[in-house]
């Protein structure tokens, strides 16, 4: 779970990064498009966790397997939708 907490916020700086400048090519400085980013990074955190945790612990998938079907679904259907809509429109 660590790994896990420590991969989305080091994920969630680049993630950051590379969508402004050149996924939605957005490079306005704002601090309210920074607490949007912060708030779908948090939604991400939360999914990416308590995914991780029910696959593993009520599933009882493996773990590794449980992290990437969770990163892709949540990457996928949550984060990329969000920010396209909601902190890069």
């Amino acid at each position: 779970m660590l790994a896990a907490f420590i991969g989305v916020v080091v994920g969630g700086i680049t993630n950051f990064a590379i969508n402004r400048n050149f996924v939605f090519q957005d490079k306005s400085a704002s601090g309210k498009q920074a607490l949007k980013y912060f708030v779908v990074w948090l939604l991400n955190l939360s999914l990416n966790l308590s995914g991780i945790y029910f696959l593993k612990e009520v599933i009882e998938l493996d773990p590794t397997w449980a992290k990437v079907i969770v990163s892709v679904v949540v990457g996928s259907l949550v984060s990329f939708v969000a920010q396209k809509k909601f902190v890069f429109n």
